[in-house]
Protein backbone atom coordinates (compact mmCIF):
# COMPACT_ATOMS: atom_id res chain seq x y z
CA UNK A 1 0.00 0.00 0.00
CA UNK A 2 1.32 3.36 -0.56
CA UNK A 3 0.40 6.53 0.86
CA UNK A 4 -2.21 7.66 -2.09
CA UNK A 5 -4.38 4.40 -0.62
CA UNK A 6 -3.64 5.42 2.83
CA UNK A 7 -4.58 8.72 2.41
CA UNK A 8 -7.93 7.48 0.70
CA UNK A 9 -9.10 4.90 3.31
CA UNK A 10 -8.05 8.31 5.80
CA UNK A 11 -5.69 6.06 7.80
CA UNK A 12 -3.87 8.88 10.09
CA UNK A 13 -0.28 9.67 8.74
CA UNK A 14 2.65 10.94 10.82
CA UNK A 15 3.37 14.58 9.34
CA UNK A 16 6.27 15.16 6.43
CA UNK A 17 8.36 17.37 8.46
CA UNK A 18 8.14 14.12 11.18
CA UNK A 19 11.22 12.41 9.92
CA UNK A 20 13.51 15.12 9.45
CA UNK A 21 12.81 16.63 12.72
CA UNK A 22 13.44 13.22 14.44
CA UNK A 23 16.83 12.31 12.49
CA UNK A 24 17.79 16.22 13.72
CA UNK A 25 17.13 15.65 16.96
CA UNK A 26 19.12 12.44 17.41
CA UNK A 27 21.90 14.19 15.55
CA UNK A 28 21.69 16.91 17.91
CA UNK A 29 21.85 14.57 20.37
CA UNK A 30 24.62 12.27 19.75
CA UNK A 31 26.77 15.78 19.25
CA UNK A 32 25.42 17.21 22.18
CA UNK A 33 26.57 13.40 24.13
CA UNK A 34 30.09 13.38 22.27
CA UNK A 35 30.64 17.10 23.43
CA UNK A 36 29.57 16.36 27.30
CA UNK A 37 32.29 12.96 26.88
CA UNK A 38 35.18 15.32 25.84
CA UNK A 39 34.28 17.68 28.95
CA UNK A 40 33.69 15.19 31.34
CA UNK A 41 36.95 13.25 29.95
CA UNK A 42 39.24 17.13 30.14
CA UNK A 43 37.60 17.50 33.56
CA UNK A 44 38.70 13.78 35.05
CA UNK A 45 42.48 14.29 33.34
CA UNK A 46 42.48 17.73 35.45
CA UNK A 47 41.43 16.14 38.42
CA UNK A 48 43.63 13.23 38.53
CA UNK A 49 46.56 15.99 37.26
CA UNK A 50 46.78 14.85 33.72
CA UNK A 51 48.07 11.24 34.72
CA UNK A 52 46.77 8.14 32.94
CA UNK A 53 44.60 6.04 35.23
CA UNK A 54 46.07 3.30 37.02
Amino acid sequence: MNEFHLRAINWPLPEKDAAAMNATAFVVGVCAMWIADLIFDSISRWIRGGRAAP
